[in-house]
């Protein structure tokens, strides 16, 4: 456990939380396989440690919901006519989606090359909308933490 004066040393807290959520997640696989391995059931039988990383789980779970929370801000900023067209394209699953974006370009009356290229920009431009909220969010929780750290 960290002391008060290394919080305030500390930069980048998602990080951070990260790697404490990783060397959770090993003490807690050493400590299963200690148990499987030395502990015997009253039937005479090995335990069997839980498969399951609840402390990974739960930072995925989080950034995975930064992440969502981030993509639907910047789908929302987006002009109407990109969104829709974004929405539109990614919506084909599988085998599908070719034929469905080849449809597409036709209903637009443009080809397959040029809604590629078009698709692209867009992309583009919600790829760096959600990285600036991730890093906006990210700094947001550094300053919570520091003014935490700092109110204690």
């Amino acid at each position: 456990i960290a002391k008060k004066s290394d919080i305030r040393k500390i930069r980048d807290i998602p990080s951070f939380a990260v790697g404490i959520a990783r060397n959770l997640r090993f003490e807690d696989r050493k400590k299963r396989q200690r148990l499987t391995h030395f502990e015997e059931s009253p039937e005479g039988e090995a335990s069997v440690a839980d498969p399951h990383d609840y402390h990974m789980e739960i930072v995925e779970q989080i950034d995975a919901e930064v992440r969502f929370h981030c993509l639907q801000e910047c789908l929302t900023a987006m002009r109407t006519r990109d969104r829709d067209l974004a929405l539109d394209y990614y919506s084909a699953e599988g085998l599908k989606d070719h034929e469905h974006r080849q449809a597409m370009a036709e209903r637009m009356g443009v080809s397959m090359d040029a809604l590629r290229v078009r698709m692209n920009r867009i992309r583009e431009k919600l790829e760096r909308c959600v990285e600036k909220c991730l890093e906006t969010r990210r700094n947001q929780l550094r300053s919570n933490c520091q003014d935490a750290g700092a109110q204690r």
